[in-house]
């Protein structure tokens, strides 16, 4: 082989080399057409349900998404990632996801624990997120802290401090139209010794008492109480307006149910969450009749929607993802750029109404706003139906 030949090879060899490192950067998401979003939450595990529902959610929001045209002509493409609703096996599958998996968005997540613990994963990157579910408190305080470090990151949910707000409005409204049975403003508070318990019990006795609502009467019992005749017996001497109940026990629920049916309290019932428990309909609903809880509001059109599409699928915890990535995909839209800091912009400026009423982002803590012009939850009337929405007006279902 003469001189010129080997020259000759040698050259042809650069220039394919030459022409692979051009098509490199383009193989990626920017070539492929696809715009890659991580969809981070417990597909394994004892929060494994839940993961699932938000699963829902998200896909037929990229369903309809996608067959809308996409997104900046391109589709959307879904990459899951199990955080086995742990801290640290959440931070390696965010990690995961931003640096082998190059989503460009994260949208999901169902535990709080598990997102204050990733929080610095996605400032370190700056890749913008939106926590579909979670709504500690400290999420929303980190934020406000280095505003930023944190300026990416978002929650379509309302923060728990602020989730029994609607109810005190409810109350408030009905008790100056006259549809509660008693004209006075008394309450008896009944919580059981949990870390939930107490914050709520402690929450419903600053927000009525701020209210001008007397408390005659504040118990706190055992996580897994069977018998309230003590309790019970004191509510019906006091008689008060209201008896607020908050036990996540099923079987405490059912009990304190029952008793305070059958010693005959003629009280305005405000249950907790035992009320929204599967089970809790067969077992004790005849004698939760008329009884109050909080509920999310949501569209009329949003149950059928999706159980078209998921029968399986829960109406409520599906329901904040599936906002959450069209909150997202309007933010791309106007911000009309993938560019992630032109999208936190958007995603600042987003005032969306969907499934869960209407979501625009505070300032400070990037939560939802909470209000009757924003996003709080409603009041439910338990019935033999279950609990049925019943304010606000809107989106009442009886």
């Amino acid at each position: 082989m003469t001189g010129k030949g080997i020259f000759t090879k040698v050259n042809w060899a650069i220039s394919l080399t030459a022409a692979a490192l051009l098509i490199l950067p383009l193989s990626g998401w920017a070539a492929s057409g696809v715009i890659k979003i991580g969809v981070p939450a417990p597909f394994s595990g004892s929060a494994a349900e839940k993961g699932t529902h938000l699963k829902y959610g998200m896909m037929l929001a990229a369903e309809e998404i996608n067959d809308a045209g996409g997104l900046l002509g391109k589709k959307i493409e879904l990459v899951y990632a199990d955080t086995e609703a742990k801290p640290e096996v959440g931070v390696s599958a965010y990690e995961k996801l931003i640096t082998r998996d190059e989503v460009q968005f994260i949208v999901g997540e169902v535990n709080s624990h598990v997102a204050l613990a990733v929080m610095d994963v996605v400032a370190r990157y700056q890749t913008p997120t939106i926590f579909a579910i979670p709504a500690s408190d400290q999420l929303g305080v980190k934020i406000k802290s280095d505003p930023a470090k944190y300026d990416c990151i978002f929650m379509t949910d309302i923060p728990v401090s602020r989730m029994q707000e609607g109810a005190f409005i409810f109350l408030e409204e009905a008790h100056k139209k006259g549809k509660l049975k008693s004209k006075d403003k008394t309450v008896a508070l009944v919580y059981e010794d949990s870390s939930w318990g107490r914050i709520v019990g402690q929450t419903w006795k600053k927000n009525l008492e701020k209210r001008g609502w007397k408390v005659v009467l504040e118990e706190v019992t055992p996580f897994k109480e069977s018998d309230y005749i003590p309790i019970v017996t004191k509510i019906k001497k006091l008689n008060p307006a209201l008896v607020k109940i908050e036990i996540t026990s099923l079987p405490a629920g059912v009990a304190i149910s029952k008793q305070l049916y059958e010693m005959g309290v003629k009280s305005d019932i405000f249950g907790g969450y035992y009320q929204k428990t599967r089970e809790f309909p067969q077992m004790a609903g005849p004698f939760a009749l008329g009884s109050f809880n909080v509920k999310e509001p949501y569209a009329k059109t949003w149950p059928q929607k999706l159980t078209k599409r998921f029968p399986k699928a829960d109406i409520i915890a599906s329901m904040m993802p599936y906002d959450a990535l069209h909150v997202l995909a309007e933010a791309i839209k106007r911000a009309n750029s993938l560019n992630p800091k032109k999208v936190v912009e958007a995603l600042k400026a987003t005032d969306y109404t969907g499934a869960f009423m209407r979501t625009v982002f505070d300032p400070e803590t990037h939560f939802s706003k909470v209000g009757k012009d924003y996003k709080l939850f409603g009041v439910a009337e338990f019935s033999k139906e279950g609990l049925k929405l019943v304010w606000p007006p809107a989106y009442a279902e009886k």
